[in-house]
Parts: C-alpha cells; structure tokens; sequence
C-alpha cells in the first residue's frame, strides 16, 4: 500500500510526463541531509516497506520518510531501541522490519513496538551483517560469529562458519536454482543437476561480503569485493573489470530501473549503471553529491534512491525538459 504522500507526488509526477520530455542520458541527483531533516548525513541502508514508508538507516537514528517529512526514531524518543548507529534493513513475510546496529544487537519493528535483541537473546554477536529467509520462512542472520535463525522468539547459533549463508542456505533464482558460492567455485543446482562456475575468493577484508542478484532478464550478478564483476546469462559467465569501464573500488550492491538498467553503489567510485553492455560511472564531476556510496534502491513507484557516506539521502530521476508543442 503506498502512502497518501508517496501516492500524491507519484501522480504529480505522472502528469508532469504529460508535459515534459525525458533526455536518457541525463539524470537529476536531488539529496537530503541534516540541514533537511536527516538526524545524519550517513545513510547505511535504504528500504520501502509493505505499507508503503521509505526507511532509511543512518548512524544517528532510524528514519521513516513519508514523502513530505522525516520521523526519527532513536533510544531518547521510542523504548526498545538501545543505539542510534543502524547499518541494514530487511523485511520478512511476516511484515517485520529488522534493523541491524553498529554496535548493540538486532532491532526489529512490529506493530508500531521496537525490541532489540543481543548476545543475551542467543546471538552469536551484536554485530550482524546480513539476512536470509529460506523458503519455510526461517529467518537467518550472518554475524561476524556466524550465522543465527530466529526461532521461538529468540536466537539459536546455526554454525560458527560465517560462510554458511552462501554454502549451505544459498540463493535461489526465479527458475527455482539454487546458487552457492564455496570458495572460488559459484555452483548452481537444479533437478539434480550441477553447474560450476570460477570466481574470485573472497579477499580476507572484513566485513565486505557483495551480494547474489537476479535482474528482470534472469541475468545473475555476482559482485566481488575486488575491482571485477560477473555476469551469467543463459549458461555462460562474463566478467567485466575496470578495463569494461567499472571504477576501480568494490561494487555494493544491486538495483534494476525501470528502463532494465542496473545501478551499482560503490565505496568509493560513485554511482555505476550499466545498460546495453556499457557502464556509465556518476561521481561528483558529474553532480552526483558523493562517491561513496552505501546503497542503493528503487521504490515501487520506480524512483531510485542512494544513501551516501558523507552527504545524506539521494533522489535519482530522469533530468526532464521541457517538449517544443510548437
């Protein structure tokens, strides 16, 4: 369900395309920062809920964005939070939002209530990572201590191995395939049969560990924590460097646009999409707010967002002009 807000400035802007041409290779980079109503210019984490609220992590409070103001919430103004440094987001099919702290455990967010749990409630550790929900609904964490499921209102250590989440639980695609990455392998498994592929192990940097990502074509990505990246179409890997025009530092994470485009977060590189075979970098030459960038998402009106280290909260949308009626 959109918000009212969400849904009034989405329908202004259906009636600006009346008017307006778009130009597709330009692009509007419009931010907020605590000089607009953030509590702090580091967004970690970016997500649009089921109700419709753009939620956003930042390292001095949990946001709520409605589309016309911010609400924060923080361990002054709501019980049950115990840290205003949040990192990630995720939603599972029950509608809890899960918020994850720098420092300080696991807080989720229910029926307007926060919990927090940590190490007391069966974490391996207060530091969590990321998410995974398997196809019964188990909910998973990886910790830097390894990987925890959420099960009879507390959590129970799963393996010490922090690896376990990409070769044991894996991800499954949308034609039911399921990917594990076991070292410098990337297996792929589907009725019994198996398909390997050669990556990269994973540098020994913690805690950078790049996503699985399944595009609207059915193209699988595969980032990497080195300056490459992978893409398998149709049983066949292609891997792209610097040299295919990505910027040499590590890609984040995912988001697809709604012309098909991938856009990329980078720590460091700016703002990457790649469509039609060609990358094409956004970094503060070309009026994008920072180069780095935490993470990126799009909302289900299309809109992309991007959260930065250092300048706040980003709109990304086609740059419009304006149609020669004559």
């Amino acid at each position: 369900m959109m918000t009212r807000p969400l849904l009034t400035a989405f329908l202004g802007f259906l009636l600006a395309e009346r008017l307006v041409v778009a130009d597709s290779a330009s692009y509007r980079f419009d931010s907020w920062t605590s000089d607009s109503g953030l509590p702090q210019n580091s967004v970690y984490s970016i997500l649009q809920t089921a109700d419709g609220y753009l939620w956003i992590t930042t390292l001095d409070g949990l946001v709520r964005y409605d589309g016309i103001r911010f609400q924060i919430f923080n361990k002054i103004n709501s019980k049950g939070i115990n840290s205003n440094r949040f990192t990630k987001l995720f939603e599972d099919r029950d509608k809890n939002l899960w918020i994850s702290t720098e420092d300080r455990g696991l807080t989720r967010y229910r029926d307007g209530a926060f919990i927090t749990y940590t190490m007391k409630d069966g974490l391996p550790t207060n530091w969590i990572e990321s998410f995974r929900q398997n196809d019964s609904g188990e909910l998973f964490v990886r910790t830097g201590k390894g990987v925890a499921r959420w099960q009879d209102d507390r959590f129970a250590l799963v393996s010490a191995d922090v690896n376990y989440f990409d070769s044991t639980l894996g991800y499954k695609d949308r034609s039911g395939a399921l990917w594990h990455r076991l070292g410098s392998i990337l297996r792929r498994v589907k009725d019994g049969e198996v398909t390997e592929y050669t990556i990269p192990e994973y540098k020994n940097v913690a805690p950078y560990r790049p996503p699985l990502y399944e595009d609207s074509q059915g193209r699988l990505w595969v980032g990497t924590n080195q300056t490459e990246l992978f893409i398998v179409e149709n049983g066949a890997m292609t891997r792209y460097t610097t040299e295919d025009g990505l910027p040499s530092y590590q890609i984040g994470s995912f988001c697809e646009d709604s012309e098909g485009a991938v856009w990329m977060n980078t720590f460091g590189g700016g703002l990457v999409r790649f469509q039609g075979g060609r990358f094409t970098t956004f970094t503060t030459e070309d009026g994008f707010p920072s180069n780095n960038v935490m993470a990126i998402c799009r909302d289900r009106e299309g809109t992309l967002w991007a959260g930065t280290n250092n300048h706040g909260l980003v709109r990304i949308t086609k740059k419009i002009v304006e149609a020669n009626l004559l």
